[in-house]
């Protein structure tokens, strides 16, 4: 498996590679975009989607499915790829004015760029111990609930505003049940608003196929230490995967 600084050189390795000067590398880069969403389409067909075994709990922790758990403060993202690289979703979880214990969550489907909302449970005084008694928390990932706002309903800008620019986010993969931290949500305000100049400049640049590179990163990340803040490097390559991911799920 490749390393954070592999795929940071893979990255770099073609420096002004000129993505409109070579179409034909241009095509071969989307056309593995589309082969990653569809071999994840087939993977939901046999095996079914991913089950969700990232739990946000209370006040609030993140905790993986081996029950490892991080404490944070304030509201967080969390990019929800699959072992492919493939970016499903993205959950923004809001929290309390008072106690910071999580009270909401827009679930973005980034296939359809629809949301959901679901207002959590009453928020409780007490430190949350694990396994969780009361405390409000959901699994992180899975689509199957009833949103509690109509179909086309967005996030306030009131409520994105709780996002600052050194709020919190995690990257979760929705297969293995593992989750890393990623970095703050400063550094991907921008992909997330428009992936398409940094998608651009790795088509030019990255010297791996993309759906190589999307599936070494998403190795990486579901490997590495839960707890860990990521380097700067490792960063990059988040900012990197989260671009990848987003394109892959609406290219057309």
């Amino acid at each position: 498996m490749a390393s954070f600084l592999d795929l940071v050189r893979a990255a770099q390795d073609r420096p002004g590679g000129g993505f409109a000067l070579d179409p034909a590398r241009m095509e071969e880069n989307i056309r593995g975009l589309r082969n990653v969403r569809n071999a994840a389409a087939a993977d939901d067909e046999m095996s079914g989607p991913p089950q969700g075994q990232v739990r946000v709990v209370g006040d609030p922790e993140i905790v993986d499915a081996e029950g490892r758990a991080v404490h944070y403060l304030g509201p967080a993202l969390l990019v929800i790829h699959d072992d492919r690289g493939m970016v499903r979703a993205l959950e923004f979880v809001g929290v309390g004015d008072d106690d910071d214990y999580i009270n909401e969550v827009w679930h973005l489907d980034v296939l359809t760029g629809t949301y959901k909302y679901k207002h959590l449970s009453p928020l409780q005084s007490s430190r949350i111990t694990l396994p969780a008694h009361g405390e409000p928390e959901f699994q992180a990932g899975t689509s199957s609930w009833i949103s509690e706002r109509a179909s086309n309903a967005k996030p306030s800008q009131d409520f994105l505003r709780q996002f600052k620019p050194r709020s919190e986010t995690f990257f979760v993969d929705s297969r293995r049940g593992r989750f890393v931290r990623g970095p703050p949500y400063g550094l991907l305000r921008g992909v997330l608003e428009n992936p398409k100049p940094l998608v651009r400049s790795l088509f030019g640049s990255n010297s791996m196929e993309a759906e190589v590179w999307m599936r070494e990163a998403a190795a990486l990340a579901s490997g590495a230490a839960s707890s860990a803040r990521p380097c700067r490097e490792m960063q990059a390559v988040q900012v990197a995967q989260l671009a990848y991911g987003l394109a892959a799920c609406r290219v057309k």
